[in-house]
């Protein structure tokens, strides 16, 4: 992992733990060791609550995730970028988020993957399925969460992602408050 830093001095690297992951006994050493073994610029803490509450084996007790962001911002000596799962961010959660240490929120709202919808497909059950499968297209869509996060929040760094298909989205998005934008491939 460390020989990516060298294939690429200049670009910025970003680790990555879920919440759920974070919040457990070794979470904050799991998020140290991730950042130093890519020699990452940064830790990326992705929320995925909805996923978690209809996966199967999902984590469901989301207590103390947000003293847990806390903590890693403090401690882990990178900047924390949150990062929502498909389901967007709300500006009450957004700020909450910085005031806990955040210095980037990626809304990743509803429109692009659906990770219930996933969860869905994986169900072992009919009834599991149909659980996971009404909240297939749950959530804030993100253009409303970006302009939701800008106006409460007007300096935070913040990316748009969630249903970003092209330029014109990424375009869209930028003129809506977001700083940048994210696709997947």
């Amino acid at each position: 992992t460390r020989a990516l830093r060298r294939l690429a001095p200049d670009i910025p690297l970003l680790a990555n733990i879920g919440a759920a992951q974070l919040r457990e006994a070794d979470g904050l050493d799991l998020a140290r060791r991730a950042v130093d073994a890519l020699e990452a610029d940064g830790l990326i803490v992705h929320l995925n609550p909805l996923q978690e509450a209809v996966q199967l084996e999902g984590d469901r007790d989301w207590r103390g995730v947000l003293a847990q962001i806390a903590r890693a911002a403090r401690s882990v000596g990178v900047p924390i970028v949150a990062k929502e799962v498909g389901a967007g961010l709300s500006a009450t959660v957004a700020c909450a988020l910085v005031e806990a240490g955040v210095a980037v929120i990626d809304v990743a709202g509803a429109g692009g993957t659906s990770w219930a919808a996933v969860e869905g497909e994986r169900a072992r059950d009919a009834a599991d399925c149909a659980v996971a499968m009404a909240f297939a297209d749950w959530g804030i869509p993100t253009p409303a969460s970006v302009q939701a996060v800008r106006r409460a929040l007007p300096t935070v760094k913040l990316i748009a992602s969630g249903g970003i298909r092209d330029g014109v989205d990424v375009a869209k998005a930028i003129r809506l408050g977001a700083d940048i934008a994210g696709q997947a491939a």
